[in-house]
């Protein structure tokens, strides 16, 4: 065969990484398996093989001891003997030393943990960058105050009028009584569409909610579930909800594993949207201004959001005019922005949000006590 030696700089590469020893005895091996794998399973193959065992076979047992590897080891072997000297002459200021840059250290850790979960509010959402909450500013002389929410005519004009919008949940908050035997437990819920099932990306346990359109149809999640006795065995229980003093039967069509605390929009029990649409007086379904829920706009392209907005604010002109003592314009507020943005409240299905100054007055802490540890660190070393 033509050009049937092993590749030359993988031995080149055993000779240059690897003990004389140890080399020869590799490549003794290697040469011999390649030359019989050569004939019986082709050249190229076995130069593959090859290649491989040779990597396979530089190992820290089999590599060459370096000057400079030995110079390293040894400058490192003395700073641990010389530290550990210092520690046993001066224990007590050793301990208070590292004591104190350790604190520093903890603290400015735990702002920026507290931080970087503030911050990471409903990012872990599909197309979080495509997700928006429907808000408006009220306007009245100089004065602008921001209204956070929609009405149920807005969503869905903007839905069937703008092509640029893929969809659009609505979901509203509500309390309920679970009635469990003779008991009640009292129940915080969400009624949403079921857009808002994926727009959450629910991963269910059991069941589905791919049926979750009817009034009397639910999910809930695991631990609720759990609290209920009912794992294993909820979808297609029925679940006694009183809510206005009225005890409704409810179907459970699936259980979701718990949301994640750093989503703005969760709950252990969503009802379908549906519920609300069936007994919901006319006017409250029809009015155009009615803001009594929220809801979320996924966009086909987050780009087009300025024309998306020029749409949805000549469609609120034609439903409702500007006046004399003030003027409406509606906006879109990203929905990683909710958390942390307190401008236009967290109601109606959106949890309790964030605080940007006592974020701001964690991390100057963590960054303080930091500074603080390292000077009284080096003073001490000074010192000593």
């Amino acid at each position: 065969m033509s050009n049937s030696n092993p590749p030359k700089w993988a031995d080149w590469l055993i000779d240059k990484l690897c003990t004389a020893h140890d080399s020869e005895e590799i490549q003794g091996d290697l040469h011999e398996a390649f030359l019989w794998r050569a004939k019986t399973k082709g050249l190229r193959k076995a130069k593959l093989l090859f290649i491989w065992e040779a990597f396979r076979s530089i190992r820290l047992t089999t590599l060459k001891p370096t000057h400079h590897i030995n110079q390293y080891l040894m400058m490192y072997r003395n700073y641990i003997k010389t530290g550990w000297r210092f520690i046993k002459k001066h224990k007590v200021y050793s301990t208070l030393n590292i004591l104190g840059l350790s604190l520093g250290l903890s603290f400015c850790w735990l702002a920026y943990l507290y931080a970087n979960d503030e911050t990471s509010f409903d990012k872990h959402l599909p197309d979080h960058d495509r997700l928006y909450r429907i808000v408006s500013d009220f306007k009245r002389g100089d004065d602008i105050n921001p209204i956070g929410g929609s009405s149920n005519s807005m969503s869905v004009h903007f839905k069937d009028k703008i092509p640029e919008i893929e969809g659009v949940a609505r979901f509203k908050s509500d309390f309920g009584l679970i009635k469990k035997d003779e008991e009640g437990i009292e129940q915080y819920l969400i009624m949403a569409d079921l857009e808002m099932i994926k727009y959450l990306d629910l991963h269910f346990l059991e069941g589905t909610a791919a049926t979750f359109d009817q009034p009397n149809d639910i999910v809930i999640s695991e631990s609720l579930a759990g609290k209920l006795d009912l794992r294993g065995k909820a979808v297609g229980s029925i679940l006694s909800l009183i809510r206005n003093e009225n005890l409704e039967d409810f179907i459970i069509r699936g259980v979701y594993q718990d949301i994640p605390d750093n989503t703005s929009i969760r709950s252990d029990l969503f009802i379908s949207y549906t519920n609300y649409l069936a007994n919901a007086p006319e006017r409250r379904l029809t009015s155009w201004f009615d803001i009594n829920m929220n809801s979320l706009v996924k966009l086909r392209d987050p780009a087009s959001i300025d024309h998306v907005l020029e749409k949805m604010n000549a469609i609120h002109q034609e439903n409702y005019p500007d006046k004399e003592d003030g003027s409406v314009k509606i906006k879109l507020q990203p929905v990683s922005d909710i958390h942390l943005n307190e401008s236009y409240g967290h109601y109606n299905g959106i949890s309790r949000g964030g605080n940007t100054q006592m974020i701001k007055l964690f991390l100057g802490i963590g960054i303080f006590c930091l500074i603080i540890s390292m000077i009284n660190y080096a003073n001490f070393n000074i010192s000593l």
